[in-house]
C-alpha cells in the first residue's frame, strides 16, 4: 500500500531543504514533489505518484473493456459481420476496449493531481508550502513524519493509496 504523507510549512526554504535532503538519500526510495502555492498545482513538476494516473488507467480500462466485449458481441452474434465465434467476438472486443481506453485513461490521469493531494492543497493556505512525500515502505512513512515534524512542518497528514 503506498503511503503519502504531506507536510505544511510555512517557510519555502524549510520545505526546500527536506526535499533536497529526502532526495540525496536513494535508499529513502520515495517519490517527493514541492508544492509552492498550494492551490495552484503546476502539473509539470509533479510526480507520477503524486498523479490520478493509475487510478485513470483502471478506471478507464475497466470500461472500456466491458464497452469492447458488448460491441465485439454485436459484430459477431446479431449482425454477424466477423465470421467468427461469440467467445472470440467478446474477448477480441474486450481486449481492444481495455488497451484503447487504459491508455486514454492514463494520458488523462497523469494531467490530474490525485485526490488526496488536491484535497491537501485546498486545505494549505496560498503563502505556505506543500511537500508531498509518497513511499510504500511503513516505517520510511513513520520516519518522514518525524523528520518533517522536526524541521517545523506546521501540519502533517497521511493517506494510505490502495495500489
Amino acid at each position: 500500500m503506498k503511503q503519502v504523507i504531506y507536510a505544511e510549512f510555512a517557510s519555502h526554504a524549510a520545505a526546500e531543504d527536506l526535499r533536497d535532503e529526502l532526495t540525496a538519500t536513494p535508499e529513502w526510495n520515495v517519490d517527493v514533489d514541492l508544492i509552492d502555492h498550494p492551490p495552484e498545482i503546476e502539473m509539470e513538476a509533479l510526480s507520477t505518484a503524486n498523479t490520478s494516473a493509475r487510478r485513470g488507467l483502471l478506471s478507464a480500462g475497466l470500461l472500456g473493456a466491458v464497452a469492447g466485449a458488448i460491441i465485439g458481441l454485436a459484430l459477431v452474434w446479431p449482425f454477424g459481420l466477423i465470421g467468427s465465434d461469440i467467445l472470440s467476438g467478446v474477448l477480441l472486443g474486450a481486449v481492444a476496449g481495455f488497451i484503447y481506453a487504459a491508455l486514454f485513461g492514463l494520458l488523462m490521469g497523469s494531467a490530474n493531481p490525485s485526490r488526496e493531494l488536491r484535497k491537501a492543497a485546498d486545505d494549505t493556505p496560498e503563502q505556505h508550502t506543500l511537500l508531498a512525500v509518497a513511499t510504500y515502505d511503513q516505517t520510511t512513512a513513520d520516519l518522514i513524519r518525524s523528520v518533517a515534524s522536526a524541521r517545523g512542518a506546521v501540519r502533517i497528514q497521511r493517506s494510505r493509496i490502495a495500489t
